[in-house]
């Protein structure tokens, strides 16, 4: 592990805060223990948590529990680790109040943080650990790095190796946890990244660029690749064609989302399991950690479909953000015809089939979600994300690895993180029906424990009710 990472996941497993101080002895009796690393099922434990760690589990007696100790009857009901959403962009002022909340309630109990100012993201922080904000622990990478014309504004924008450089310098001097790169960075630029990040020790992670050939980032040491950005094109057996096409028109944004819009049918027609087989080889011997984040993906090639704005969730949402949400008012999307729409979907169903390919090939998978990007929830899409998972062909426990046990080993933070075990951090989910037997029972919630702070359903319906009222009451904030 980087010593910066190192750092800021000692952070993440600090004393306990304020917050969880205030119910210091809890006991889960009679409860059945999903053991994670092991796929097995331990029934009849008790679970003694002791300030934010687990202190002792087993088959214990009434008399083994403290006196005073609040006691928590988990018969019929299922314990599994806190999950992660390895993908989200929350830290932005006037957001955390609003959003915060979202993920305890769902038992989303740490998030990757991939693009927000760097205060904002030590403000999270901050107020999550003082107890003034329920939330989720945050690693987190400030600004995205990309190319000299940025998608997005706000982003650290390289024009040359040198300009590459300096930024990694300057964000992991700002107290960035991992550096983000992104999809026009020029290949030079990308690969002085890469370099500089080595020399400083800091991870990069993101997006695979259009100018960088899905393997040599590999090779790179680029940590995570998301969304499956590139991966397609990478499994093409016209590869070399596609990518000269889009590289060569990096410069202007208008011209390279038409030639990647007309390449789609192409990229789909010439895919070549062989060539992808091989490419999930060598992911699999870098220990390349893949972050498919399928809700996404899902929602932007069905976003012509009326029933995602019915979805009951977005009570939760501020109206001025999912109002955004209109394909007609998407730059990326308001000048899609009804055949474009058509392919969308079928480069979808494609990319189910890449997310179970590499699964079978034993490429490692995170669990992300792309919070707050269209009908993308706080919370609530994480366990929508672990149902894709699913049917693109993950069992069951895989998929919940995928958001509790591979997030513990991607930060080589098993020690603390992943598994109910004792020592370990008490980032818990009381569930009332065995996720084992239907993925989509880490929706039926009973409790939450994050940070051994108890919360109990109706102090989740609080955090719920709250959670509305202030999106209903929510303006945007200033620009």
């Amino acid at each position: 592990m980087s010593p910066l990472v190192r750092f800021a996941i000692a952070a993440l497993l600090a004393a306990p805060s304020v917050q969880a101080q205030s119910d210091s002895s809890i006991v889960i009796s009679n409860i059945t223990v999903i053991d994670v690393e092991s796929g097995q099922r331990r029934p009849g434990m008790s679970v003694v948590i002791s300030g934010n760690r687990i202190a002792q589990i087993g088959r214990l007696r009434r008399s083994d529990f403290a006196q005073g100790a609040r006691i928590v009857d988990g018969s019929g009901k299922f314990l599994i680790p806190g999950l992660w959403d390895m993908h989200v962009h929350t830290a932005y002022p006037g957001m955390l109040n609003v959003m915060s909340p979202l993920y305890t309630a769902n038992g989303v109990t740490a998030v990757r943080e991939m693009f927000g100012t760097i205060a904002a993201i030590k403000s999270w922080r901050d107020a999550v650990t003082s107890g003034a904000l329920a939330g989720p622990r945050v690693v987190g990478a400030g600004h995205i790095l990309d190319g000299p014309k940025p998608i997005w504004p706000g982003s650290a924008a390289a024009a040359t190796p040198a300009d590459g450089r300096r930024i990694v310098d300057s964000l992991k001097k700002a107290g960035a946890d991992f550096i983000k790169v992104y999809s026009l960075l020029p290949r030079d630029v990308y690969l002085a990244i890469a370099d500089e990040a080595k020399k400083q020790h800091i991870w990069f992670e993101g997006h695979v660029p259009e100018a960088v050939d899905f393997r040599e980032a590999s090779n790179a040491g680029q940590r995570t690749m998301e969304h499956l950005t590139g991966m397609p094109i990478a499994c093409s057996s016209r590869e070399a064609e596609f990518r000269a096409a889009r590289t060569g028109a990096l410069g202007d944004q208008q011209a390279w989302r038409r030639i990647a819009t007309e390449q789609g049918p192409l990229i789909r027609d010439s895919y070549d399991a062989k060539k992808c087989a091989d490419l999930f080889a060598l992911l699999k011997k870098n220990n390349s950690w893949q972050v498919p984040t399928l809700v996404v993906n899902r929602n932007m090639a069905y976003l012509d479909d009326p029933s995602l704005g019915t979805d009951a969730r977005l009570k939760y949402i501020p109206k001025w953000l999912s109002s955004g949400w209109d394909p007609k008012t998407d730059f990326r999307l308001k000048d899609r015809t009804s055949d474009q729409w058509r392919g969308a979907k079928k480069t979808y169903d494609l990319q189910l089939q890449i997310v179970g390919e590499m699964y079978r090939a034993g490429v490692p998978i995170l669990a992300g979600t792309d919070v707050l990007n269209p009908y993308c929830l706080p919370g609530f899409s994480l366990h929508d994300e672990l149902e894709y998972l699913v049917k693109a062909g993950l069992t069951r426990i895989d998929a919940l690895r995928a958001a509790t046990l591979n997030p513990a080993r991607f930060f080589e933070a098993t020690d603390s993180l992943g598994t109910i075990a004792p020592k370990k951090l008490a980032d818990l989910l009381l569930l009332d029906a065995d996720p084992l037997a239907d993925i989509r029972n880490t929706t039926r919630i009973s409790a939450v424990l994050a940070n051994g702070r108890l919360y109990d359903r109706a102090a989740i319906d609080k955090l719920l009710t709250d959670a509305e009222k202030l999106a209903a009451g929510s303006t945007p904030p200033p620009q």
